[in-house]
């Protein structure tokens, strides 16, 4: 724009003028600064707490992966002991019965001389059914809390414990460190069984060579109950293998005219003069 003047001409200088924003009433550089400080100690804060996860995590992983296998052992030997316990105990009352039965069966003839040895299969079927059906009846008990009719020392019914669950037993944490000292020392670890599938029972025969041409024979039931071996953030599938001896006969034969000692020396027998 040209404004004119007498003898002069003198050009105006345009002024632009920038219309502030409506923010700019209302903050101030000082605010900006603060939220960007509380944006950054946020951040901060942030990444402080996933290290100091990621390292706990970290310990934690390795210490179960040093002393987890120390403490499984040591549960399973204990969860062992307390099966056999209960198959014990449980064929101690199927065996009550079977006191006036035979379970092996021998044969003599005219002169006295045994000529057959054999089975009494009704008896045997008759053991194992009810040893089969106590030891299931005597788990129940147990996982139940009831540790009346078990053989266990006052110090070792100070360990079990029962809660909503069921029963469970504690392992001292002083375990880990292997010492007779410190064994028993520390907090303590609950742990806890159970079984998985049927008790499986069966009975074999085991034959033995005794003195000079005798035989032991003897009739073994064998049972076998799988248990789960559950410590905190650990579990464990374990078989428990008992054998209970239900009957052993010795059963004598002729010695012979001739011992034969080596591969060229033959003695006579002294009593065939």
């Amino acid at each position: 724009m040209v404004k004119r003047f007498k003898g002069r001409t003198i050009k105006r200088k345009n002024t632009y003028f920038k219309k502030p924003s409506s923010s700019s009433y209302t903050h101030s550089p000082s605010i900006y600064h603060g939220r960007r400080e509380k944006k950054s100690l946020l951040n901060k804060f942030m990444v402080t707490s996933f290290l100091i996860v990621a390292v706990l995590i970290f310990l934690f992983w390795q210490l179960d992966r040093i002393f987890s296998p120390t403490i499984m052992n040591y549960a399973e030997m204990q969860s062992k002991r307390i099966a056999s316990l209960i198959i014990n105990d449980a064929y101690q009352e199927a065996a009550k019965n079977l006191k006036d039965q035979t379970i092996l069966q021998i044969d003599h003839d005219a002169n006295g001389k045994i000529t057959s040895v054999g089975y009494n299969s009704y008896a045997i079927s008759d053991i194992v059914s009810k040893t089969t059906k106590a030891v299931e009846k005597n788990i129940e008990r147990v996982q139940r809390g009831d540790l009346s009719f078990l053989s266990l020392s006052q110090s070792d019914l100070e360990k079990m414990k029962k809660d909503k669950k069921g029963f469970y037993f504690e392992v001292p944490l002083g375990i880990i460190t292997n010492t007779a000292l410190l064994s028993n020392s520390g907090p303590t670890i609950p742990v806890r069984f159970s079984v998985i599938g049927d008790v499986q029972s069966n009975v074999h025969e085991d034959v033995k060579s005794y003195g000079i041409n005798n035989a032991q024979v003897k009739v073994v039931m064998d049972v076998e109950v799988n248990l789960q071996v559950i410590i905190p953030f650990n579990t464990k599938i374990t078989t428990v293998k008992v054998q209970v001896p239900l009957d052993t006969k010795l059963i004598p034969s002729d010695v012979p005219n001739f011992l034969p000692y080596g591969s060229q020396n033959l003695y006579p027998n002294n009593s065939s003069k």
